[in-house]
């Protein structure tokens, strides 16, 4: 105890010092005096009411999204398929909604229907019919009309800009008259900013392989800017004209531009729309006339887009200044598609484009298309990617018949939307990663195929009998060697056995490359990631055996 201390204070303390020190201290029996003491701290009166929180929801549990039937501004969703809507490339309307500030819609298109015949086979790659980007964007174009004519009152003068478009998977038609190909097209509009986001989805792979954001603009605000260009593009046809007069420009006829096409795309009649180019390099001018049927019901038939947009790729594809013997260039995207004038039947016009090279083995271009002198089409900042041609068959190839279990039919793309989400848009690298540009998925998620039974006894028999498999398979190997110092030019005395693979650059797209050809040269089954299951050349030599 202290004179001039509190007794608490002190005792407060002492007990402090205890404890700190490693003393045990029995605080029940401390305070066990004072239990009688305690007492509940006071709080202020708690108020309860009978007022009713609980917000009711109002809706069908569909695509209402919470609004009431009543609602002046709500359209009940159509759920079934709508009749009397066909067009050539968008064969069925599966479900549509639409409110006074947004839209839902979701559509079927059968790839071997006979409507499509025509526009699918006249347009071969790999000797396969195609459903080409141009198809795709007819299905765009109708779509985005669609919702304009339906949830957009007096849209006349509105015209219909297909931009941001990515084309990820390639769609080949299969030759099975009693199997459908679907494709379905779902898109989401935002009315009040006057724009769509659409998404085509094949479920025969249970993949979105392709989407587009539709903008709706003032088509002659178009025609004010193209103006200010016309001068220079009409420049530079004219130049290309006197180059051609002159002999330093190749002027080529219809028959002799699609023969030279056909290193890549074999066309059809109604795809033969140039009439003649004239090709410098790495821009052209064509003459285009389309015929006077558009042979089909058609938003922009594609055919028509073709014969003038496809100048681009003729440029690549058909030309001298570019290697088209090594390599082919396929489209995968533009940037902005908008016609301000339609592409009549029987029209004539001008293609003028320059192709120059890009990042990532792209080359970029701008497509005019002129009436008279009058700029009426652009197709702005279209794409190609360069391609090994040993990949041709890899990629245009029709996919396997007997669509997967698993994939989602028409009817549940429409059910699905909303767990989507209203950013329609697939990312360029999910896509990429499904898409069959990546490989046959067969191929690159299976083991390498095992033999038969019978064929394994007899070929340990043969190994027994004779050492000649053994030379073949080192044979193989120098030659799987002198295939991979080609593909990345490197010198192949430095493929030793320990070396590392992983040393040299080889990544997931050269591999593709590389895959192939030794599946082609070597007549063996190799994935494609086969660099990640070894880790040196010697490794190798016992993958090739």
């Amino acid at each position: 105890m202290h004179r001039d201390q509190d007794n608490w204070t002190t005792l407060g303390k002492a007990l402090t010092s205890l404890y700190n020190a490693g003393v045990n201290i029995d605080w029940t029996e401390f305070h066990l005096p004072f239990e009688q003491a305690l007492r509940l701290v006071d709080s202020p009166t708690y108020a309860w009411n009978n007022t009713n929180y609980w917000i009711q929801y109002n809706g069908d549990w569909n695509l209402t999204k919470g609004q009431a039937l009543s609602d002046p501004n709500f359209t009940k969703a159509i759920t079934q398929a709508v009749k009397g809507f066909r067009t050539t490339s968008i064969h069925e309307i599966r479900s549509e909604n639409y409110t006074k500030t947004s839209a839902q819609i979701v559509t079927e298109s059968d790839m071997t229907d006979p409507a499509l015949k025509d526009v699918i086979e006249g347009h071969t790659m790999n000797n396969y019919g195609v459903a080409s980007s141009f198809l795709h964007a007819d299905m765009a174009f109708t779509v985005a009309k669609r919702i304009l004519d339906k949830g957009i009152p007096n849209s006349s003068n509105i015209g219909i800009n297909v931009t941001e478009f990515e084309y990820h998977e390639p769609v080949v038609k299969h030759y099975n008259p009693t199997e459908a190909q679907t494709i379905v097209v779902s898109a989401e509009a935002d009315l009040e900013k006057r724009q769509a986001h659409v998404k085509w989805y094949n479920p025969a792979k249970n993949l979105w392989y392709c989407h587009a954001t539709i903008s709706y603009e003032d088509p002659s605000s178009w025609l004010s800017a193209w103006s200010r260009s016309s001068g220079l593009v009409t420049s530079r046809i004219a130049a290309l004209n006197d180059l051609a007069a002159s002999g330093q420009a190749d002027k080529l006829t219809t028959n002799l531009a699609y023969s030279l096409f056909g290193k890549l795309v074999n066309y059809s009649d109604m795809y033969r729309t140039m009439k003649s180019v004239i090709l410098n390099k790495d821009e052209a001018v064509a003459e285009v006339e389309f015929p006077a049927d558009t042979s089909g019901n058609w938003t922009v038939p594609p055919h028509f887009i073709d014969g003038c947009v496809s100048l681009s790729g003729f440029i690549l594809n058909g030309g001298t200044h570019f290697d088209n013997k090594k390599y082919f260039y396929i489209t995968p995207s533009w940037k902005s598609m908008r016609f301000a004038k339609p592409l009549s039947p029987g029209g004539k016009y001008l293609a003028y484009v320059r192709m120059v090279p890009a990042d990532n083995n792209n080359f970029v271009g701008d497509v005019y298309i002129l009436q008279g002198d009058e700029i009426v089409g652009v197709v702005e900042a279209i794409v190609f990617t360069q391609w090994r041609r040993v990949m041709l068959d890899r990629i245009f190839r029709p996919p396997p018949l007997k669509a997967a279990s698993h994939a989602l039919d028409a009817s549940q793309v429409a059910l699905s939307l909303a767990s989507l989400g209203s950013g329609a848009t697939t990312s360029k690298s999910q896509s990429s990663q499904q898409s069959s540009f990546a490989g046959d998925s067969k191929i690159v998620t299976g083991l390498l195929t095992p033999p038969s039974p019978a064929r394994s006894v007899h070929e340990k028999e043969s190994k027994c009998e004779s050492p000649a498999p053994k030379a073949e398979a080192s044979a193989s190997y120098v030659r799987a060697k002198e295939i991979i110092a080609e593909e990345l030019a490197i010198d192949i005395r430095v493929l030793t056995d320990d070396a590392n693979i992983a040393d040299f650059g080889l990544d997931s797209l050269m591999s593709l490359v590389i895959s192939q050809r030794l599946r082609e040269e070597l007549k063996t089954e190799i994935r494609d990631s086969f660099y990640l299951e070894i880790s040196t050349f010697g490794d190798m030599k016992t993958l090739i055996g």
